[in-house]
């Protein structure tokens, strides 16, 4: 926190926000968690670097072609939030998350010299995502808390941002992304792709903020729903609200339930200052333009549910595998996810391939 307070990316005086109740303090933790921990952080700080060193790669192309200054650039850096699916303990294999199960210490243990290789699929421990999303209390899933929203972006393009290593404060959702190139290229959004009607692009182009760092906000409302956590914000208020934290199972309680906070962004930047009870009328307020949000964007009805939204029949919506026997794919199409294959678990299945072997081939 104090580093990023003289960064100047977080407000001067902003306050830490508590942790959830669930994550223990490293002082508390075995000797074995701390030897777990530690390794955990090591393999994540070394793909962070890699991914550095690739994102690198690619903008140093871009130079050697000499497009790199007419290039505009967005490096978001984050998934929603640090993420806290990997539990108290972490894992070895990220699927056992998606089979609700939680990996212990010493298991874990045992993969210590291959956590990060090729035959891990491993994620870090909840208490790593908290610290990665410094100075919020939540993390990604949980839209009502900004450890779960927030992220930082850099812009680069230096022939038309004038601007150099200066910060914005302006508030901004993803969605600002698209009509801010679309802008910046000096193009129409587009109304009908191929004769086919195109839904309107919801955002707000955040190219005025380039070039007056004291720009009034543009972007004034927007709503925020995963999983049932759920917030609001407008003209920099925020009414929110938790309903199952990434590590549980199943939710809180029902939906109509959930108790709502109420915080005052300009002055509270970590939200660690709950108003709801202070001014009650304002989140009433918030929580009626939420309702109003989710209906103008589809949001309703909410869906808690977890596991189940990943199955496309399960969670109903369209899917375009479903109530196919067969399908035929073709040379050169490697790395299919199997979203855009048939499912062929847990049944009876069949796979006819047609080889051509070059004369002269072992």
């Amino acid at each position: 926190l104090a580093r990023q307070i003289k960064l100047g990316v977080v407000p001067e005086g902003t306050t830490l926000a508590p942790k959830p109740k669930a994550i223990k303090d490293w002082d508390n933790l075995t000797a074995d968690e701390k030897k777990l921990f530690t390794r955990q952080m090591e393999v994540f700080a070394g793909f962070a670097e890699y991914t550095d060193t690739e994102v690198g790669r690619l903008i140093d192309a871009i130079n050697d072609m000499g497009q790199l200054d007419n290039t505009l650039v967005f490096y978001i850096l984050g998934d929603n939030g640090a993420s806290a699916e990997g539990g108290m303990n972490g894992m070895f294999n990220e699927m056992t998350y998606f089979n609700g199960l939680q990996e212990k210490v010493e298991d874990i243990l045992k993969h210590y010299d291959t956590l990060g290789g090729p035959t891990t699929y491993n994620h870090y421990a909840a208490g790593w995502a908290v610290a990665g999303d410094t100075p919020f209390t939540w993390t990604k899933q949980v839209a009502s808390s900004y450890g779960g929203t927030r992220n930082g972006m850099i812009v680069h393009w230096p022939k038309s941002v004038k601007a150099k290593g200066e910060l914005r404060t302006q508030w901004h959702h993803v969605i600002d992304i698209a009509p801010t190139i679309l802008e910046a290229a000096r193009l129409p959004e587009p109304k009908a792709v191929n004769g086919i009607p195109q839904t309107p692009i919801e955002g707000v182009s955040l190219l005025y903020s380039f070039h007056d760092a004291k720009a009034q906000d543009r972007h004034q409302t927007q709503y925020f729903e995963i999983f049932g956590n759920r917030a609001i914000y407008h003209d920099g208020w925020l009414a929110s609200t938790l309903h199952r934290a990434p590590w549980e199972l199943k939710p809180r309680r029902p939906l109509q339930e959930d108790q709502w906070e109420l915080y005052d962004t300009r002055t509270d930047f970590s939200l660690i200052n709950d108003l709801a009870d202070k001014h009650p009328a304002k989140l009433k307020e918030l929580q009626n333009l939420f309702l109003k949000e989710a209906v103008k964007y589809h949001v309703l009805p909410i869906d808690d549910r977890t596991i189940e939204r990943v199955n496309p029949a399960l969670a109903g919506r369209p899917d375009l595998m479903a109530g196919r026997t067969s399908l035929a794919v073709y040379e050169g199409m490697t790395g299919m996810s199997e979203n855009v294959f048939i499912n062929i678990k847990n049944r009876s299945h069949t796979i006819t391939a047609d080889v051509e072997i070059p004369e002269g081939s072992v």
